[in-house]
């Protein structure tokens, strides 16, 4: 997950466990432990519901934004 973060923003492990701490904390999502053949058990994360509605809420909150800035920058 931290590589495919770092492809978009660059961020370090620390940060990004903090951020899904929080994310798991209000039931955004939530994490389980899956066995690994090639290291230690891994700490994995699943989307829930809630998770989902908060994600539709906040793409539609990202459209009207982008939307605005776009406007600004392209209609003058």
């Amino acid at each position: 997950m931290n590589k495919k973060l770092n492809q978009v923003v660059e961020t370090n492990e620390s940060t990004t466990y903090a951020i899904f701490k929080k994310v798991v904390d209000k039931g955004f999502c939530e994490h389980y432990f899956e066995e690994s053949s090639s290291g230690p058990t891994r700490k994995c994360y699943k989307i829930t519901d809630l998770g989902r509605k908060q994600l539709h809420l906040l793409k539609i909150a990202w459209s009207e934004i982008s939307e605005k800035v776009n406007s600004l920058i392209y209609d003058n």
